[in-house]
């Protein structure tokens, strides 16, 4: 049902872009930083047919984000 896909993607992926939004700019201040997000393996590929869909979208979705985080971050010494 939608609401679970709506809960998933608030944990899995709104959760994680606003944790980075938040420490972005200290992470850039410091000149340093490490960002790692947990997606499991089916942020890469499809394992299990099973899987409900939106599960390894949302997976999909973070890992997105986290290499839009490292571009982001790169030239400032964030490493995703």
């Amino acid at each position: 049902a939608e609401e679970n896909l709506d809960a998933m993607w608030r944990v899995n992926v709104k959760g994680p872009y606003r944790l980075i939004r938040a420490a972005l700019p200290h992470l850039r201040a410091a000149g340093q930083g490490r960002l790692v997000n947990i997606a499991s393996t089916d942020g890469k590929r499809i394992r299990d047919r099973t899987a409900p869909m939106g599960y390894a979208m949302t997976k999909h979705a973070l890992m997105a984000l986290t290499h839009a985080a490292r571009f982001a971050g790169y030239e400032d010494g964030l490493r995703c």
